[in-house]
């Protein structure tokens, strides 16, 4: 095989590496077929919102268990503090310490699911918008 035969079939390849990699990009199919981009787009952000949601509730859930049983808990505590001896007080306030730590960990993590969920309602708002231009 001479050179020049070569060098296109070598040509040939790296484009078609090339190309894949780019019909791929997000830029690409946005550019090119938006509609579908967008539909999409809009298709992956409810499902995020609705795991996003089921999060948030999961872990209310959690911290409403945490709060129901914190009495049962730190009592279990002193009757153990008791039983081996050990300083109830200073055990029973401990034991409040990292129950209360527990509860505030969860509502900082709701707070914080709650304001990626804002965002991506947003994100979805904006995607709609662009979906329908492209309608």
């Amino acid at each position: 095989m001479d050179t020049k035969k070569r060098s296109l079939i070598i040509l040939i390849i790296i484009l078609s590496i090339v190309s894949i990699f780019v019909w791929k990009t997000e830029w690409f199919q946005r550019s090119i077929f938006p509609k579908r981009y967008w539909t999409e787009k809009v298709n992956e952000l409810e499902r995020a919102i609705k795991v996003q949601e089921f999060m948030i509730r999961d872990t209310n859930i959690e911290l409403a268990k945490k709060m129901a049983t914190i009495k049962f808990d730190i009592a279990q505590e002193a009757n153990l503090a008791e039983m081996t001896g050990i300083n109830s007080e200073k055990m029973i306030e401990e034991a409040t310490k990292a129950k209360i730590q527990e509860m505030e960990n969860l509502r900082k993590s709701i707070d914080m699911m709650e304001k990626m969920l804002s965002k991506k309602q947003k994100e979805l708002e904006m995607a709609r918008q662009k979906m329908a231009e492209h309608q």
